[in-house]
C-alpha cells in the first residue's frame, strides 16, 4: 500500500467526521469510520515493522514496472509462469518472522529472569559466607582469649601449689615409651597409698618420656622417711605393696628410669636399682646417672640388683 492511499484514507476519515458533525444518527457511517481507522492503524504497524528503503517513498523502482495484477509466481513479461529458480531459498513470511521475534523475546525475558534470580541467590550466598567467616573469626578470637586465660590461671595455680606447705613435687621418667602405661599406674598407685593426691600432672610423651607431678595431702617431710623404711623390707618381704610394684616396674626397664616422690627417689641404671633420699640441691635433677651418683654418696641409700625384683615378681 503506497503513501498516497494512506493519505486518501486519512482524508476520507476527515470527510466522514465532518459529515457526522451535522448528523450523528447515521450508524452505517460510524461503522465505516471505525473500519477505516482500523485500516489506518494496520498500515501504521506495517510501516513501523517494514525495513527502510534506500529510496524515497515517491521514487519508483528502476526497470520495467511489474503488473499489480500479475501472478507472483509468473516470470518476466511475455514469459510463462513458473516456479522460482532452483537453489533460491524461499523468503520467510512476515508472520513467521514476527512469531520468531516473539519467541526470542520471550526466551530473553525468561533468561533475564533466571539470571536475576541466580544473581540474587549468589549475593545471598556470599553474604552468608561472609557472615560465617566473621563468626568463625570471632570464635577463634574468643578461643584464643580463653586459652590465654586458662594458661594464666593454670600457671597461677601451680605457683600457689608450689608455695603451699603440703605440696610435694614428683617426677616419672623412662627411656622406653612402651613402659609408660604400667609405670605410670604403679607410680600413681604408690602415691595414693602414701595419702597423696595428684593436683597437677604434666606429661611429655616421646622417647624418652617424662611426667611432672604436684602432689598434696600429706606432710612432705614424712613421705621420704616412710618410703625408705618400706624399701628396706624389699624385695624379700612376703607381702606385696605399691612401692614394691613401682620398683618392680623400674627394674624391668631395659634402659634408665626415675621415680621420685618428694625427697624420695628410685633410680634404675644399667646395673643397679637405687633408692634413697634426695637433698635440696638435687631436687630438680632429672638425669638418671646424675641422681644415681647423688644417691651413692648417701648413707641411707639402698642398692639392689634389678634381677632380684624381677625374680620376686615371677
Amino acid at each position: 500500500m503506497s503513501t498516497w492511499i494512506w493519505i486518501l484514507l486519512c482524508l476520507a476519515i476527515a470527510g466522514r467526521e465532518l459529515y457526522l458533525a451535522f448528523d450523528r444518527r447515521l450508524p452505517q457511517a460510524q461503522e465505516e469510520i471505525r473500519r477505516l481507522r482500523a485500516r489506518v492503524d494496520e498500515l501504521e504497524r506495517q510501516s513501523v515493522t517494514a525495513p527502510a528503503s534506500p529510496r524515497g517513498p515517491e521514487e519508483p523502482p528502476p526497470g520495467p514496472q511489474a503488473d499489480p495484477q500479475a501472478d507472483p509466481q509468473a516470470g518476466p513479461a511475455g514469459s510463462p509462469a513458473g516456479p522460482p529458480a532452483e537453489g533460491t531459498p524461499p523468503r520467510p513470511s512476515r508472520a513467521k518472522a514476527t512469531a520468531a521475534a516473539a519467541v526470542s523475546a520471550a526466551l530473553i525475558r525468561r533468561l533475564e529472569g533466571e539470571l536475576a534470580e541466580t544473581t540474587a541467590r549468589l549475593t545471598a550466598l556470599e553474604e552468608q559466607i561472609q557472615a560465617a567467616r566473621a563468626a568463625e573469626a570471632a570464635r577463634a578470637a574468643a578461643l584464643d582469649d580463653l586459652e590465654g586465660t586458662v594458661t594464666v590461671l593454670h600457671r597461677e595455680m601451680i605457683e600457689r601449689l608450689e608455695r603451699a606447705d603440703d605440696t610435694a613435687r614428683g617426677l616419672l621418667y623412662a627411656e622406653e615409651a612402651a613402659a609408660e602405661p604400667l609405670l605410670t599406674a604403679a607410680y600413681e598407685h604408690c602415691a595414693a597409698e602414701m595419702g597423696l593426691r595428684i593436683r597437677v600432672k604434666e606429661p611429655a610423651p616421646g622417647s624418652p618420656w617424662w611426667t611432672g607431678y604436684l602432689l598434696s595431702g600429706a606432710d612432705p617431710e614424712e613421705i621420704a622417711p616412710r618410703l625408705v623404711a618400706q624399701a628396706r623390707q624389699l624385695p624379700d618381704s612376703p607381702r606385696p605393696s605399691p612401692l614394691a610394684g613401682l620398683l618392680t616396674e623400674l627394674a624391668a626397664l631395659e634402659g634408665a628410669g626415675v621415680a621420685r616422690i618428694g625427697a624420695f627417689a628410685a633410680v634404675r641404671i644399667a646395673d643397679a636399682l637405687l633408692c634413697g633420699f634426695v637433698t635440696d640441691d638435687a631436687l630438680d635433677a632429672t638425669d638418671p646417672a646424675e641422681l644415681a651418683a647423688h644417691l651413692d654418696g648417701h648413707v641411707t641409700t639402698l642398692r639392689w640388683d634389678p634381677a632380684r625384683f624381677t625374680a620376686a615378681a615371677r
